[in-house]
């Protein structure tokens, strides 16, 4: 009988778990989504943060990623994984980031060099990377790990922008 209750148990855990991650939507990223993704939010700030499961500044600025975007409504924000990982990899980094509602994606061809170029012609792949569009459409890259504060004026200067 114990056998059979923590059987059940245990299953419960496991099926709560992949239905989790499973919640976290993955879309694939490949040259040419550049630009159809920055479309999708005209008028907005957005950030699209750049990151990879096996990149240690990366893992420890997700969390922070999902503090900061908790407390702050007012921009978009985009997430695309660049290491060739599985998707329960990536999911399992989104949520325990709590990064779980936003937009997601991973890089779908091996070709990265074209992707780079076409997100910022001086970016090389170095990660963590941020790009923040602006409601103007200015863009302002940030290479390695963000100061929260200077997202926190980013994003204020753009609460103010009609």
């Amino acid at each position: 009988m114990m056998k059979k209750i923590l059987f059940l148990l245990s299953f419960s855990i496991y099926t709560s778990i992949s239905v989790a991650y499973a919640e976290i939507k993955l879309q694939p990223y490949q040259s040419g989504d550049w630009s159809a993704i920055t479309k999708k939010y005209p008028n907005q700030a957005v950030a699209i943060h750049f990151w990879g499961t096996t990149c240690g500044p990366c893992i420890t600025e997700l969390p922070e990623w999902g503090k900061y975007l908790k407390s702050d409504k007012n921009i978009k924000a985009i997430f695309v994984q660049v290491d060739d990982v599985s998707g329960k990899m990536i999911r399992k980094r989104l949520q325990s980031a709590k990064l779980e509602k936003f937009d997601h994606y991973y890089l779908a061809s091996n070709f990265d060099e074209f992707i780079y170029f076409e997100v910022d012609k001086t970016w090389h792949g170095e990660i963590p990377m941020t790009i923040l569009l602006g409601k103007d459409g200015k863009k302002e890259r940030i290479l390695g790990s963000v100061e929260f504060k200077d997202i926190k004026k980013w994003a204020s200067k753009q609460a103010s922008i009609q």
